[in-house]
């Protein structure tokens, strides 16, 4: 029971620190996409101007670097809502079987 106990804390520290990263990726997320709200750029409008030349009225590079930064970021975000999905489930798995044990014991 202490082994199982211990690893209910150490999921749920794991799943804390998921958390933590997950809200972080947000905020850096929400940094991308008000930078590219503000140029109007935040679909993936071209570029280049009808005659197909450099948009003087943006910051190229940047718009690149923050479409780039944010489609990396939305995999990454995909990934840990995946990661604290499965923990969830594990812990609450746990909580069940630890919950069953105590029920048990006490009616023994």
């Amino acid at each position: 029971m202490g082994d199982e106990t211990r690893g209910v804390g150490q999921l749920k520290e794991a799943l804390f620190e998921l958390q933590t990263k997950k809200r972080d990726i947000e905020d850096v997320m929400e940094e991308c996409m008000e930078r590219l709200r503000a140029c109007g750029c935040m679909d993936e409008s071209p570029l280049v101007d009808a005659d197909g030349f450099p948009r003087d009225d943006i910051d190229i590079v940047s718009v690149v670097r923050d479409r780039k930064q944010l489609r990396e970021l939305q995999n990454d975000h995909k990934a840990i809502m995946k990661e604290l999905e499965e923990g969830l489930h594990r812990l609450h798995a746990l909580d069940r079987r630890h919950g069953d044990f105590e029920n048990n014991m006490s009616r023994g």
